[in-house]
């Protein structure tokens, strides 16, 4: 469904602004499709899609003629829209209303928590190259900006149902985790040539942070052209409460059993396989799986960050 909210009489739109609006997002409040728009609107005219089963062929035919592309979600509708609109990355201009969940890359590029606040910083920001990478593994291949990460993670996305979302937020990745922690298998990797026992999560980040805003990936640049890994390890029952004290910190790195890589490309292995998500998304992306460089998009950004 495509709506149009039209520039203000006598403006000439300098271009067409398509948000993709997530309506099953968890923390969208008061910002309604009326009050985005207006903060939007200095860019010209507004139009918004809901996507529907057929998402990212809905996200294309929007898309044809815009001049600026907003993903008002989570993390996995940003990264549903860049996946959509991967031949064209080159020629839009992009932004993120966070409206999700985790909203863990609208963190990592500094966007205002309000979703009106950051629309605004949209329509008056500068323009930002933020890296885009492809993850492939048996027969999936998807685009992510933010991170794939798998093991304890992706437990705890299988435990969190979207009413849990709506009603708890971020609290929601707090109280599945509690769950998953008691029973959950760990497993072997192999990660840039490097071997990893007792493993409870791995992945890889563009973007500093995971499920609500947690700092795994501390030294990540999404616009440096690489990729910072990590697998976390441990043995037992006190050194995982250890370690998952220090990662809340983003005080992980360096210690025993946490093995982390730079790279500009890197190959993540497992045994047994485990599944990966995508910007929090679960596709299907099972290990082993590839992740390389698929060239850059550009976001707006607030002017002073």
């Amino acid at each position: 469904m495509t709506r149009l909210c039209t520039a203000p009489p006598g403006k000439v739109p300098d271009v067409r602004v398509v948000v993709v609006l997530n309506a099953g997002s968890g923390s969208s409040g008061d910002a309604t499709p009326d009050r985005l728009a207006d903060a939007l609107r200095p860019l010209g005219d507004v139009f918004f899609v809901s996507p529907g089963d057929d998402g990212d062929e809905e996200v294309r035919r929007a898309a044809e003629d815009a001049g600026v592309v907003v993903a008002a979600g989570g993390d996995g509708t940003v990264s549903r829209v860049i996946h959509a609109l991967g031949t064209r990355q080159g020629d839009l201009r992009f932004g993120v209303v966070p409206m999700g969940t985790g909203n863990d890359f609208a963190r990592t590029l500094g966007m205002p928590e309000d979703p009106v606040e950051a629309a605004a910083a949209i329509a008056g920001g500068r323009p930002r190259d933020i890296d885009v990478w492809l993850a492939r593994g048996d027969g999936v291949e998807r685009r992510l900006v933010n991170a794939s990460v798998g093991g304890f993670p992706v437990e705890v996305d299988e435990r969190v149902g979207d009413r849990e979302k709506r009603l708890l937020g971020p609290l929601a990745y707090l109280t599945a985790g509690a769950r998953v922690a008691a029973s959950m298998e760990k497993f072997a990797v192999r990660m840039d040539g490097r071997d990893v026992a007792e493993c409870l999560a791995v992945g890889v980040g563009n973007g500093r942070t995971v499920g609500g805003g947690i700092p795994l990936f501390p030294r990540a640049d999404p616009g440096d052209g690489r990729l910072e890994a990590c697998a976390l390890a441990a043995a037992g029952a006190t050194d995982t409460a250890k370690l998952g004290l220090a990662v809340r910190k983003g005080e992980h790195l360096g210690l025993d059993g946490v093995e982390s890589v730079s790279a500009e490309g890197l190959r993540i292995e497992t045994e047994p396989s485990i599944e990966l998500n995508v910007d929090g998304d679960l596709v299907g992306l099972r290990t082993p799986v590839e992740f390389r460089p698929a060239g850059a998009v550009t976001f707006m950004v607030p002017a002073g960050s």
